[in-house]
């Protein structure tokens, strides 16, 4: 699944005063639902499905296939874009490209609007953790074990972006972090508090099992931290022991709770 993003940034309060624009894609099943949950809700108002449906049309587009560039032009005042499939549900900050919420639904309208409405209210934050991650390294893993490791870090940060500071931006994005610390092109610049992520996978005492060593590293590229979590690949525990020792290193004690 491609995910794609708009540059610029301001905070958005859902608020009855002034509200935020969501446009929800996705399977049409779960869309419909969402949509109808969410539809008299104040401080939100819905980007028609069709109005979704006649723009990719008229373009001949498909949602799976959207690029960024025609995001932006096809709907350039959505504040934030929902992605809803049969198992997890995905929102974005249209306007600087960072994910908010990554998690799974478990066929459940209240869980998918939930995670919206905290992702929403997430973007609101006055002091947020941008987060990134730079690199994902393969240091002797045996061929076996490859295939998960992607599997591996989107877990880790679907855990990290349950905590309501941390904020990820999506990894093709890194490209554009300029040296002053901006992206290009874009009148969003990183915070000083923003950490770049690099995972490690190595092989472990065994044949069965696989480390990662995280380097946590500032926007100088001056290494902040580095930690270890052994068998890293056994399941959800450990993925999420991974993601609670990057927050231990990022955040005090009473600030790494997941969701409010």
């Amino acid at each position: 699944m491609k995910w794609f993003f708009c540059l610029f940034f301001s905070p958005f309060w859902v608020t009855a005063v002034a509200a935020v624009q969501l446009a929800i894609l996705g399977q049409p099943e779960w869309v419909a639902l969402a949509t109808a949950e969410l539809s008299r809700e104040a401080g939100i108002e819905l980007l028609e499905r069709s109005r979704i449906t006649q723009v990719l049309g008229e373009h001949r587009l498909a949602e799976m296939g959207l690029s960024e560039k025609q995001l932006r032009k096809l709907f350039p005042h959505t504040d934030f874009f929902a992605w809803v499939d049969a198992k997890r549900v995905l929102v974005f900050n249209a306007k600087n490209g960072f994910r908010l919420a990554d998690g799974e639904h478990a066929g459940s309208v209240e869980a998918i609007v939930g995670e919206m409405r905290r992702a929403m209210a997430k973007a609101g934050q006055a002091n947020p953790v941008y987060l990134a991650t730079l690199a994902v390294h393969d240091v002797g893993v045996p061929r076996r074990f490859r295939d998960r490791l992607p599997e591996a870090v989107d877990a880790i940060e679907r855990h990290l972006l349950a905590n309501r500071r941390i904020q990820m931006l999506e990894r093709h994005r890194l490209g554009l972090v300029a040296g002053e610390r901006g992206l290009s092109g874009a009148a969003f610049v990183l915070t000083p508090s923003a950490r770049l992520l690099t995972f490690e996978f190595e092989p472990g005492e065994t044949g069965g099992v696989v480390n990662v060593v995280v380097k946590i590293h500032d926007l100088a590229r001056q290494e902040n931290g580095r930690l270890k979590v052994d068998d890293v690949l056994q399941g959800d525990s450990a993925t999420r022991q991974c993601a609670d020792a990057i927050l231990k290193h990022l955040l005090p004690a009473d600030e790494r709770k997941e969701k409010e």
